[in-house]
């Protein structure tokens, strides 16, 4: 299946852009950016600077589900304190997995990037803000990689059929 990465379209949606382009890599299915935009806690609420979490993802997944007519097809798996070894086991099982990064000298935002590769030291990541794919040490990696409680963050989502 061909790899397709989503640049996020407006400042603070790299989830929604990391979301839509899992489910276009993993599943081959395209959703509109701005059918998952304001999915959330309050439908008219945009994400905000710490990005979106868990239960506003699954919401997202719910209006893809609908959008897509798929049923409750796609469910997310959320792993806290992953390692690299749980990111490389979620690529080669051909899963593309998003992690939270921090962004250098801002304490205040995590940014949601798409891990899409491995090799033994090395990650490979899409960043929906410059709309680029990059690899990366796995320590360099590891050292930006934690959610706003400090806690390494993985999500799958996995076809629940």
């Amino acid at each position: 299946m061909a790899k397709t990465f989503f640049p996020q379209q407006r400042q603070l949606t790299c989830v929604v852009a990391a979301l839509r382009s899992v489910l276009a890599t993993q599943f081959g299915v395209a959703i509109r950016e701005d059918l998952l935009r304001f999915a959330g806690d309050d439908a008219q609420a945009p994400i905000v600077k710490f990005g979106a979490g868990t239960g506003q993802i699954r919401q997202m997944l719910d209006v893809a589900n609908r959008a897509a007519n798929t049923g409750p097809r796609w469910r997310l798996r959320v792993r806290q304190r992953a390692t690299v070894a749980d990111l490389a086991r979620e690529v080669r099982d051909g899963r593309v997995p998003m992690a939270h990064i921090a962004i250098a000298d801002r304490d205040d935002i995590r940014h949601m990037v798409v891990v899409c590769g491995y090799r033994p030291g090395r990650v490979r990541y899409f960043d929906p803000a410059t709309g680029r794919r990059r690899w990366v040490g796995a320590g360099a990696f590891r050292a930006v990689w934690l959610d706003p409680t400090g806690a390494t963050w993985l999500a799958v989502v996995t076809d629940g059929r």
